[in-house]
């Protein structure tokens, strides 16, 4: 069985009340940072993924918390007891009218 979800995740520049304009280097920061939070979920520690996220705080406004949340309840329940989270697909879409971005990702359970 898999289980799939797709998410928006952070929400960054002016567009989102931050008052800096996005640049290469935050996108390439920002991915860095959605990798390691895929990597924290990966492990299937619902507690670890929460800690995690609230030690970070979310300055960069992900969404996709409460989806990744619901992963990690879903594959907890599972009856296999054992699972792995992985993120499939990653995209960063950047408006340079307002130089402001949105992350996207999509993840799915392996039971």
């Amino acid at each position: 069985m898999h289980i799939i979800v797709s998410i928006d995740g952070c929400h960054l520049g002016p567009r989102f009340q931050h008052p800096f304009r996005v640049t290469p280097a935050l996108l390439k920061a920002t991915a860095g940072w959605e990798e390691m939070l895929w990597a924290c979920a990966a492990q299937g520690d619902a507690r670890k993924f929460l800690d995690w996220f609230r030690d970070e705080g979310n300055d960069r406004y992900f969404d996709g918390v409460g989806a990744l949340a619901l992963l990690l309840a879903a594959g907890n329940l599972s009856k296999a007891g054992k699972f792995a989270i992985q993120r499939t697909c990653y995209e960063q879409w950047f408006t340079e009218r307002d130089a402001s971005a949105v992350t996207f990702s999509s993840g799915r359970i392996l039971l």
